[in-house]
């Protein structure tokens, strides 16, 4: 007789399968978590390795006649958090994998390039060419590159015909744009708009953005003089994805300028009659001025938008309104680096209708920093909608650091000479000096020597082997004390570093120069205000960084800022005069020498953020040198 299985046995067999199947299934889970895993370190290291590629590229390229700005701006990442306004959802941290005190940065990168750089607008849709959509790509002398990450606006609409939007008795296509001319700071120079963003955070970097209905069309709008009209359009949330959704961006900006017209000519917006173009890099372009006028009329920032890529600025235009500058008498003199600092009558750093301002070139390079709009999907098929992804070079980069460092003798000068010294007290190295001698060179930056600490606090010693200047770090959620364990400080923290005033010579003291030998910084990168009460303040000894930590709100942690700017003058540590008449020729603040090195640390992640963490990246790239460097 044929035995039959017991419902025990039926049970335990059941059991014994149920339990393969559930072994067997963790194992294909972990084996596929492993797969993702895999290829999202895959392409977290493919993208890194197209960033840095791109990067080097573009550096080698560096233009001798332009300049080059590092913007660094650091927030905790509950900072949206604690500001929320009380209205709708409260915002999450900034970053999802971070404590929410940890630090948050989003920097910036401006530079100039050498050479031919191409539009990537397409061609023209403007009826201009001869062969209608076939238009060539253009192609600029030069160009201005811009990294840092994007803006994204998904709400917004696609270019189009707008109801009711008419003219010449055709419809006219436009495109809704964030009003960027809107969010600017209180001297209308700088955009406080941020990666950061949230509709429901309180200002200066929160709150619903408003934007405009931005005209694009040539042919049926009445020309070019019609391009970029606005009209106002509905407001929007503005909120900007988590970090680990940040959109990097490399922004290149083609240099033409194709006709004789006045800089804010309409001509202007349409470069060879075949792509759009802005009239200018500048919001304060004081080639418009007129009389005694220094024109400040903000255009519509297109280059910004999005939506164009060519700017009717050429690198000579911009060297030439950084360098010289028309006062409220109509007179053009020398627009100085550092305003009411190397300005001999006060009145030649104008920027709006011949009132004296914040019109110095400091100035006018940090304009040129701006988070440009960029999108992972383009909001439809005409060409404008297309361009919003053109910038993109990684899909996903939470963090965006730079840093910058000078090798030694970096500010050195030979052959610069001081006029006859008469009736002062004058030492050079330690050697008092007649009224018939002339110092012959400048010192160059050196290594403090061994044993000098950079803070009384930790002991480190500040060796330029392995010292980057930059935004230094932070310890606590508020702000209010900074450390040097990344070895990274600003300039002027390390110009005053070691014992006494290190910053070379000629020291200003009472009514003599002190001369003697110099500690660590050199004397020509240095300046000292001989009308200032601390000499040895950092912010009064330091004309190349600068950093601003002044956006405490009560107990909510700050927003902290950076500022590393080099203009065009490399060549030139003296002015050509001597205001004070004490026998010394007075020192040119905006002698600014590239740096030797940029240092780019960035976490990259994969778009599923299956790596929850992503990968840390560094890189460092030696920068060519200029004349004079």
């Amino acid at each position: 007789m044929r035995r039959a299985f017991t419902m025990i046995e039926l049970l335990v067999a059941i059991a014994v399968l149920v339990a393969l199947i559930l072994v067997t299934a963790q194992v294909f889970q972990n084996a596929s978590a492993l797969t993702r895993a895999g290829q999202a370190a895959g392409d977290v290291v493919q993208e890194a390795v197209a960033i840095e590629r791109q990067v080097r590229d573009d550096l080698a390229r560096l233009s001798p006649d332009g300049v080059l700005g590092i913007h660094s701006v650091e927030v905790p990442n509950n900072y949206n958090r604690e500001r929320w306004d009380g209205t709708g959802v409260r915002p999450g941290l900034i970053n999802p994998a971070l404590a929410p005190e940890a630090p948050v940065r989003c920097d910036q990168l401006v530079f100039f390039v050498e050479g031919f750089e191409r539009s990537l607008g397409f061609g023209s849709n403007l009826g201009y060419s001869a062969l209608p959509g076939m238009a060539p790509k253009t192609i600029g002398q030069a160009g201005m590159i811009r990294y840092g990450h994007a803006l994204q606006f998904p709400e917004l609409g696609r270019y189009e015909a707008r109801p009711g939007m008419v003219a010449q008795g055709q419809p006219t296509l436009t495109a809704q744009d964030v009003d960027l001319n809107a969010l600017r700071d209180g001297e209308g120079l700088l955009r406080t708009l941020m990666p950061f963003h949230q509709p429901n955070v309180d200002s200066p970097y929160g709150g619903v953005l408003p934007t405009a209905w931005t005209t694009y069309t040539l042919g049926n709008t009445g020309g070019a003089a019609n391009l970029y009209n606005q009209t106002s359009a509905p407001s929007i949330s503005g909120g900007q994805p988590e970090a680990r959704r940040w959109l990097f961006t490399r922004t290149a900006v083609a240099l033409g300028d194709d006709d004789t017209g006045a800089p804010n000519a309409a001509s202007k917006r349409v470069y060879q009659n075949e792509t759009l173009s802005q009239e200018t890099l500048l919001p304060f372009d004081p080639r418009e001025a007129s009389g005694s006028q220094a024109g400040f009329s903000p255009k519509a920032p297109v280059i910004d938008y999005g939506r164009a890529d060519v700017s009717a600025m050429s690198l000579a235009d911009l060297r030439g309104a950084m360098l010289m500058s028309r006062n409220a008498g109509g007179g053009v003199a020398r627009r100085p680096w550092i305003a009411g600092v190397d300005d001999p009558d006060g009145t030649h750093y104008v920027y709006d209708d011949g009132v004296p301002g914040d019109g110095d070139q400091r100035a006018l390079l940090k304009t040129l920093f701006a988070h440009a709009r960029a999108e992972r999907e383009p909001p439809g098929n005409a060409r404008f909608d297309q361009m919003l992804t053109n910038p993109v070079l990684g899909s996903a980069v939470s963090n965006f650091i730079v840093e910058w460092t000078w090798d030694e003798e970096v500010g050195g000068a030979s052959g610069v000479r001081w006029p006859r010294l008469v009736d002062a007290d004058v030492r050079w190295h330690g050697h008092r000096l007649d009224a018939t001698q002339v110092p012959q060179a400048l010192d160059g930056l050196i290594d403090p020597p061994a044993g000098v600490a950079d803070s009384p606090s930790d002991g480190i010693e500040p060796s330029l082997d392995a010292l980057w200047f930059g935004l230094p770090s932070r310890t606590d959620g508020n702000g209010t004390a900074e450390q040097w364990d990344r070895r990274v400080v600003t300039f002027g923290q390390f110009g005053v570093s070691a014992p006494g005033l290190a910053v070379g010579e000629p020291i200003y003291e009472g009514d003599e120069y002190e001369l003697t030998a110099p500690a660590t910084a050199a004397a020509s990168l240095i300046w000292v205000d001989p009308n200032d009460e601390d000499p040895t303040d950092i912010d009064n000894l330091n004309a190349i960084d600068e950093i601003d930590t002044e956006g405490a709100f009560g107990s909510v942690p700050r927003v902290r800022e950076y500022w590393a700017l080099f203009g065009p003058n490399a060549a030139s540590p003296l002015l050509n005069i001597d205001i004070d008449n004490n026998g010394v020729l007075d020192r040119d603040p905006s002698f600014t020498p590239w740096p030797t090195a940029l240092r780019f640390t960035m976490t990259v992640h994969d778009p599923a953020t299956t790596l929850e963490g992503g990968r840390v990246v560094q890189f460092v790239v030696p920068l060519p040198r200029r004349m004079g460097d």
